[in-house]
């Protein structure tokens, strides 16, 4: 029996133009099921379009000179999501990746926080997620 299709999940790439930077991007539009969006990252404002026009499901990112991890996330701040967000930091020193996941989630009662920190990744009895 053939197995159901699974959904693609939307990926954004961004880093420079480095050869790493190349080799992922293949890699990643290798895979089924994966729509691939690569930006090389330039300026703020046209960081923070492509993020609201693809509302990717993840982001892969080759850190840079002028695109770190911690400006990133400065910059991601005040970028509205439907859905969660995983973000995958690749370094180019060794081969460890750190992986984020932003999510906006409604507290509708005070346990809730206790709840969220009891719960590690597990997505079980979490409060609303928006």
């Amino acid at each position: 029996m053939p197995t159901a299709p699974q959904p693609s999940r939307r990926v954004l790439l961004i880093g420079d133009s480095s050869l790493l930077h190349k080799g992922v991007a293949s890699l990643l539009m290798a895979e089924l099921n994966l729509e691939v969006s690569d930006i090389i990252f330039t300026d703020d404002m046209a960081f923070v379009e492509a993020i609201q026009r693809l509302q990717p499901e993840v982001v892969v990112l080759k850190e840079t000179p002028s695109l770190d991890a911690a400006r990133f996330f400065r910059l991601l701040r005040d970028v509205p999501f439907e859905q969660a967000l995983r973000v995958i930091v690749v370094h180019v020193e060794d081969t460890a990746l750190d992986m984020y996941e932003k999510q906006r989630v409604v507290l509708t009662q005070s346990k809730d926080l206790v709840n969220l920190i009891r719960r590690g990744s597990s997505r079980s009895n979490s409060p609303v997620a928006s």
